[in-house]
């Protein structure tokens, strides 16, 4: 069992799939929540990077540099 800060805990093949459909299917980066319904706790890179295969991993850090590069191209920081 695998959990996070807010404490909801799930099975290394669920989180697994939750984050794989995540990263793969909907495109989300950083802003991955808890799998607890309802729960809004983002899940840490670490954590992620923990759980998913090399090729997911690399769409993670794809999407995480997009995302950096469209914050710095617009003034976020």
């Amino acid at each position: 069992m695998t959990g996070i800060a807010c404490g909801h805990r799930f099975c290394k093949d669920c989180w697994t799939h939750y984050l794989t459909t995540k990263i793969m299917e909907e495109g989300q980066g950083q802003t991955i929540a808890c799998a607890a319904h309802g729960c809004d706790i983002l899940v840490d890179d670490q954590t992620v990077f923990n759980l998913i295969t090399d090729a997911v991993k690399l769409r993670y850090q794809q999407l995480i540099t997009n995302s950096y590069v469209e914050v710095r191209s617009f003034g976020g920081c």
